[in-house]
């Protein structure tokens, strides 16, 4: 299965974990959607943010996302910030846009993304 954006409850999740809802540049209206989202509309009751695979990646900091598949999804990340990696490998059933996902919620839970541009070395 292809999919677009994240869906409805990993939207619910990043939301959680505090990501900007104007990053998002898809959205669900109720449990209809996804639709593509202008970036000057605001979001309305009833309308859940959604973010696609090029939208979470640039939310990522400054280093190298590796992207593979051989007998599974995975995606890691090594960033050059107080040298720390964020590993995430995915089963097979998963997609790249579950694998990146993946591995924003957890730059997000671990606090690598904050929603400020930060000065990286």
């Amino acid at each position: 299965m292809n999919k677009n954006c994240t869906d409805i409850s990993q939207s619910e999740r990043l939301w959680d974990l505090g990501l900007d809802q104007a990053t998002a540049d898809f959205c669900y209206v109720g449990d209809e959607g996804p639709f593509l989202r202008s970036s000057d509309a605001p979001l309305q009751e009833g309308m859940t943010p959604a973010w696609s695979a090029v939208a979470l990646l640039e939310l990522m900091p400054k280093g190298t996302v590796f992207l593979s598949r051989y007998r599974s999804v995975s995606a890691d990340f090594r960033g050059t910030r107080a040298s720390y990696d964020i590993s995430l490998s995915v089963g097979t059933k998963d997609t790249y846009m579950d694998a990146i996902y993946g591995l924003v919620e957890k730059a997000l839970a671990e606090g690598h993304i904050t929603g400020e541009e930060e000065e990286w070395t």
